[in-house]
């Protein structure tokens, strides 16, 4: 059990020496930063990410750095066993790679450049506190009418570059992060559907009593669906948390479901979005048809991507009986498809790897403005009013995703 915030007032002492601060930031601060952070809607949505921040934070407050190890972390936070294989077993790893890039997600916003900051140094579990720069001091004033003088020159130029910012908005070229997601953002209506799946093998568990399962899926949590089927690979789950993060921050409500509880009819009402290819039933019917999809041998041993147009062709392939953790697999390969059905008139995007690397490495370049408008050079022309495919290549590092680059890509 962590101290409460008011058993811990007395500072950070017993600091790790990588902390850089001064002055050093009370741990009440600190604490009351960490609570502003969960509260955003890029915590907020996740209740792992927030437990696992919260963790961090609570440990290196109290100065217990010896039980921030990634096999402590596994046991405490994702409840994994206590002789669970690190080496075989990424979701640590994973985890605070993610919540990294949300903090500083977080921090890139203006309204929180002034804010104490919490830091993940790389290859650390411990987190840093530093203050924000101190504000320059104010000028001497100055005398009446060379303040006027100035502030009149002042105003003409802020007017002049509000003009100027004006006419450059309407003719500046629209993000492609904001093309790419408008005709499921920006249709009418407020839910969107994001589908994740699970391993064949766990569908033989019911998730709910037959007389209830029907009605109550469909209105639960993300949460409450992991704790009633904790067989969701953890990066998909983390993959679902991402999307779902980045549509609550575009005003949009996120609906997770279990892929395979989605009945047809329901795909009428709402925009859709399938995370992970052969364990989500409906990445693979929705996606038998289209000129790029996923295909698997009958031992499970292959996994691959091909072009349906030309499936003599060489394909791009992961063997799943390979270890990923220790090399033996060093790239993945992942699918993007943003298609309009005919059937429902509605458009779903899915996204998926081979691996479930793949798929946190796809979906995390969808929901990112850089990467997808380095993706999106590679697009054709007109490609936003279009159906689009795009097969990326994934690079691994020892169980991590380190960068991708599309090696296909198709819009009709």
């Amino acid at each position: 059990m962590t101290k409460s915030h008011s058993e811990s007032t007395n500072g950070l002492e017993n600091r790790h020496p990588s902390m850089v601060a001064s002055p050093t930031p009370e741990s009440a601060a600190v604490y009351q930063q960490l609570d502003k952070i969960v509260s955003d809607p890029l915590f907020s949505t996740s209740k792992r990410f927030t437990s696992l921040l919260r963790f961090i934070v609570e440990r290196t407050v109290e100065g217990h750095h010896d039980s921030l190890k990634e096999r402590i972390i596994g046991i405490e936070i994702f409840g994994r066993t206590p002789d669970y294989d690190t080496s075989i077993d990424a979701s640590v790893r994973v985890a605070v790679t993610e919540l990294r890039k949300r903090l500083h997600t977080y921090y890139q916003n203006p309204a929180h450049e002034h804010e104490l900051r919490i830091e993940l140094p790389t290859r650390s579990y411990v987190a840093e506190f530093t203050h924000p720069e101190l504000s320059p001091k104010p000028r001497p004033k100055r005398r009446w009418a060379t303040w006027k003088l100035r502030t009149g020159i002042s105003l003409a130029v802020v007017i002049l570059l509000l003009a100027s910012w004006s006419v450059r908005r309407q003719l500046a070229p629209v993000p492609t992060i904001d093309k790419f997601w408008t005709p499921l953002i920006g249709t009418p209506g407020k839910g969107i559907i994001v589908a994740v799946g699970t391993p064949p093998a766990e569908r033989q568990q019911p998730l709910l009593p037959p007389e209830s399962q029907s009605g109550a899926v469909a209105g639960m949590s993300l949460d409450q669906i992991v704790a009633l089927q904790p067989a969701i690979p953890f990066n998909d789950l983390a993959a679902t948390d991402s999307v779902c993060s980045f549509l609550g921050m575009h005003g949009r409500e996120c609906v997770p479901r279990l892929a395979q509880t989605i009945v047809p009819s329901e795909l009428r009402s709402a925009p859709l979005i399938l995370i992970g290819g052969a364990r989500n039933d409906w990445t693979m019917r929705l996606g038998v048809n289209l000129r790029y999809r996923f295909v698997h041998d009958p031992t499970g041993t292959f996994h691959s991507i091909e072009d349906s147009s030309n499936p003599a062709a060489q394909s791009w392939t992961v063997n799943m009986k390979a270890r990923i953790e220790v090399d033996q697999v060093t790239k993945d390969y992942a699918l993007i498809n943003r298609v309009l059905d005919p059937g429902t008139g509605q458009w779903w995007v899915g996204v998926a790897g081979l691996t479930g690397l793949g798929t946190l490495a796809a979906e995390q370049a969808l929901v990112d403005s850089k990467d997808l408008a380095a993706l999106g050079e590679h697009f054709p022309r007109g490609w936003e009013h279009k159906n689009l495919q795009v097969v990326l290549e994934v690079n691994i590092l020892r169980g991590i995703p380190s960068d991708l680059r599309p090696v296909a890509v198709y819009s009709w």
